[in-house]
């Protein structure tokens, strides 16, 4: 009888020491944001100053005198976005887009895709050139737009930089081909500088290839 009150006693206890205990609570693990390479350096008040050069047939390369200035305006939203006014001034024209950092994208206010830090494997963009200059509706070229070049040194005024380019790639009609079947457009950026050189060779009837290369910035 004693050895049946004991056992009870000893279960009642035990239930009270359970039912009163505390439940300790716990915090979901914080997950860290990823950090990606910095090659945009969207602020305001941040410029990229560019000298440009032609080299022709022959790989003679030589300055041409124009100077192309690049800066940073303000920011401001788009829908729920905040994007940054970039501005282009060359040979007495000002071209302005408005762009983001999406994680490792840059990324304009229409949706495009103009350079990452992470994919190069996928095709951003393909369409046709289409231009009404030598005829109506003629299609020039197939354009596709894609990364390429992963940690390629590129000389500029300013110094070496370590690059990742953005490559838009004309795959030329061939009544325009003449000069190579396929055509490129480079956008070489550095990281934390931003873009360093910007590579055009597709102009439709011309053998000479066309280079904007940095020749000081300001960054933060």
């Amino acid at each position: 009888m004693n050895y049946l009150k004991i056992t009870l006693l000893l279960f009642l206890a035990a239930c009270t020491l359970f039912a009163c205990k505390k439940t300790k609570k716990t915090t979901p693990a914080k997950q860290e944001e990823t950090k990606y390479a910095n090659y945009i350096k969207l602020k305001a008040g941040n410029y990229w100053i560019y000298a440009e050069y032609v080299t022709d047939t022959g790989g003679v390369d030589s300055a041409t005198g124009l100077i192309d200035s690049c800066y940073i305006s303000k920011d401001t939203m788009i829908g729920d976005k905040t994007y940054y006014k970039y501005v282009s001034t060359a040979i007495g024209a000002s071209f302005v887009y408005y762009l983001r950092d999406s994680l490792s994208y840059l990324v304009t206010d229409a949706g495009n895709i103009l350079f990452s830090s992470q994919d190069f494997t996928h095709t951003f963009r393909s369409f046709y050139y289409i231009s009404q200059q030598f005829g109506p509706q003629d299609s020039i070229a197939l354009i596709s737009e894609y990364m390429s070049y992963k940690d390629v040194p590129v000389l500029t005024p300013s110094g070496v930089y370590k690059t990742a380019s953005f490559v838009r790639e004309y795959e030329m009609h061939p009544y325009y081909s003449s000069f190579g079947k396929r055509r490129f457009y480079r956008y070489a950026y550095a990281e934390n500088i931003g873009l360093v050189t910007e590579t055009a060779g597709w102009y439709v009837q011309a053998s000479r290839v066309y280079e904007k290369r940095l020749l000081r910035y300001h960054v933060e």
